[in-house]
C-alpha cells in the first residue's frame, strides 16, 4: 500500500481501527522506497499530542476535530475518504500540508491509511494566481470592479436578453465633476482622494449591487434585487449627497431601467448616461459656469 501511494504522499500511517495501533512509513528519496520509521500503540492520541507546537495556531482546532476517531469514522463512512489542508510549523514557518485518509479493509477488519504530503509550493502558487486574477478584475485605486468584469457583466446581460431570460434591472451612471480641474490646480493626490470619496459614497448607497469603475471619473452600478426595488429613493438620496455642506455637487448621477424590447445592455447604459449628462447640465446651470 505504501509503495502504491509513494507518488502522492511523503508519510503514510497505517492504522488498525480495532486497537488504534499504527505503523508510519516515510519515503526515502535516496533509496527511492518507503520504509517503516515509527510505530505506536495509539495513532489518535499521538498525532495530536504535540499539536500546540507542531500545528499552526489557526489550524489547531480544525486539525484536532478532524482527527478525532469517532468523527473520522463518520466522515469515512459517509464518503470513503477524507481530505484536509492544514499548516504545520517547520523551523518556525507555517507550511501547507495535505492529509488524506481512506478506509482499507483487510478480511473482516477495518484499517485506515492516512497519507501526508507537503503542498506548500503548490498552494502558494495557486494563492498567488488567485491574487493576480483578483487584481486583474479590481480597480487599483478604489478596489471596486474594473472594466474586465464590467464587460463580462454586460455580455451576460446581453445573452440573457437574447434568450428571453432577463429579469428587471437598472443601470446607474456616476460621473465626477471637475476632476481635471482638481488634478490641475490641487494635484493628482487630491484628485485621487476625490475619486475614492465618490466611490465610497456610491458603495455605501448601492451596497447590494456591483460597482464598476469604467473610466477615470466614471462609475457604473447595475441594480437588481433590493437596490432595484428602492432605486428611485437611492437616486434621490445620491444627488444631494454629492454636495458637501451645500456646495455645488462634485458628482452627477443618471439612471435608466431595462425596458422590454431593449436589444442589449448598451441601450440601457446609454439612457442612464444621457440622464447623467442632464443632471450635469442642471449642476452647471445652478453654478453659473462650466462643470465637466
Amino acid at each position: 500500500i505504501a509503495n502504491a501511494l509513494s507518488n502522492d504522499f511523503e508519510n503514510i500511517y497505517y492504522v488498525d481501527m480495532n486497537n488504534n495501533r499504527y505503523v508510519e512509513f516515510s519515503y526515502d528519496w535516496n533509496e527511492g522506497d518507503f520504509s517503516i520509521v515509527h510505530s505506536g500503540p495509539n495513532f489518535f492520541e499521538e498525532i495530536i499530542a504535540d499539536v500546540e507546537t507542531a500545528i499552526y495556531e489557526k489550524d489547531r482546532e480544525k486539525f484536532v476535530a478532524a482527527l478525532d476517531k469517532e468523527s473520522l469514522i463518520l466522515r469515512l463512512k459517509n464518503s470513503n475518504s477524507f481530505t484536509m489542508i492544514y499548516r504545520k510549523m517547520v523551523d518556525g514557518e507555517a507550511i501547507f500540508y495535505n492529509l488524506k485518509a481512506v478506509y482499507a479493509r483487510i478480511t473482516d477488519d477495518y484499517h485506515i491509511v492516512v497519507g501526508v504530503r507537503n503542498t506548500d509550493e503548490q498552494i502558494r502558487n495557486e494563492m498567488e494566481y488567485v491574487k493576480v486574477l483578483h487584481m486583474a478584475k479590481r480597480d487599483a485605486l478604489t478596489g471596486v470592479k474594473n472594466m474586465n468584469p464590467y464587460r463580462e457583466a454586460a455580455q451576460k446581460i446581453d445573452a440573457a436578453i437574447a434568450s428571453g431570460e432577463i429579469g428587471p434591472f437598472s443601470v446607474v451612471v456616476c460621473d465626477i465633476n471637475d476632476l481635471k480641474l482638481v488634478n490641475d490646480t490641487r494635484g493628482h493626490a487630491a484628485g485621487d482622494l476625490l475619486i475614492k470619496d465618490v466611490c465610497d459614497m456610491v458603495s455605501n448607497l448601492f451596497e447590494h449591487s456591483p460597482i464598476y469603475r469604467i473610466g477615470g471619473d466614471e462609475f457604473v452600478v447595475i441594480l437588481r434585487g433590493q437596490d432595484f426595488d428602492y432605486r428611485f429613493d437611492l437616486l434621490a438620496e445620491a444627488r444631494p449627497l454629492a454636495a458637501k455642506e451645500g456646495a455645488v455637487p462634485f458628482a452627477a448621477f443618471g439612471m435608466s431601467d431595462y425596458h422590454a424590447g431593449d436589444p442589449d445592455f448598451s441601450c440601457v447604459f446609454n439612457r442612464a448616461d444621457a440622464d447623467m449628462y442632464e443632471h450635469k447640465k442642471e449642476i452647471k446651470a445652478r453654478a453659473g459656469g462650466s462643470r465637466d
